[in-house]
C-alpha cells in the first residue's frame, strides 16, 4: 500500500464523514453509536492498529492515534443525541467549530499530515544513507543485477 496516498485518502474520508453524519441526522436515520465509536474499524483505524503500528514510536503517530479516537468518540456522542430524537442539538454539536468533533477533526487532519511528513523524511534519510554507504550501495546494485540481469541490445 502506498502510505502517502493512503494518508490523503484518510484525510478525505474523515473530512467527508462530517457530511455523511449530517445527512443521516437530517434524514433522521438511526445510526449505531457503538459502531461509530469503534476507531478500529475504519480504514485509518485498521492501519493504525495493524500494519501502521510499526510507526507508533513517532510523535505524530501517537497524536494521530489519539485524535482519531477522539473523532470517533465525539461522532458517537453526536449520533446518540440524534438517535434520542434531538436532531437540532446533534447538528449543533456536529457544526460547532469550537466543539469536540470539529476540534478533534481539525487536529486529526493536522496529525495525519505531520505523520506523512515524518515518514517521508525517514524514507528520504534511509535512501540517502543507502547511496552514501558504498558497501550498502554495492550490495544493492548486486541484488538489482541478479534480479534484473542486463540484456544486450
Amino acid at each position: 500500500m502506498n502510505t502517502f496516498k493512503f494518508f490523503d485518502e484518510a484525510i478525505g474520508f474523515h473530512t467527508g464523514w462530517k457530511h455523511t453524519l449530517e445527512r443521516h441526522i437530517e434524514e433522521g436515520e438511526y445510526q449505531n453509536a457503538q459502531t461509530i465509536a469503534n476507531c478500529h474499524v475504519c480504514d485509518l483505524g485498521n492501519w493504525i492498529y495493524g500494519s501502521g503500528s510499526r510507526y507508533n514510536h513517532l510523535p505524530s503517530f501517537k497524536l494521530m492515534s489519539s485524535f482519531h479516537e477522539q473523532v470517533h468518540r465525539a461522532a458517537a456522542e453526536i449520533v446518540q443525541v440524534s438517535n434520542n430524537g434531538d436532531k437540532d442539538k446533534a447538528l449543533e454539536l456536529l457544526n460547532d467549530h469550537k466543539g469536540t468533533f470539529s476540534q478533534a477533526s481539525h487536529q486529526l487532519v493536522k496529525a495525519i499530515r505531520e505523520c506523512n511528513n515524518e515518514l517521508d523524511d525517514k524514507l528520504q534519510k534511509n535512501v540517502a544513507h543507502l547511496f552514501l554507504d558504498e558497501e550498502l550501495m554495492g550490495a544493492f546494485i548486486k541484488r538489482l543485477n541478479r534480479k534484473y540481469p542486463h540484456q544486450p541490445t
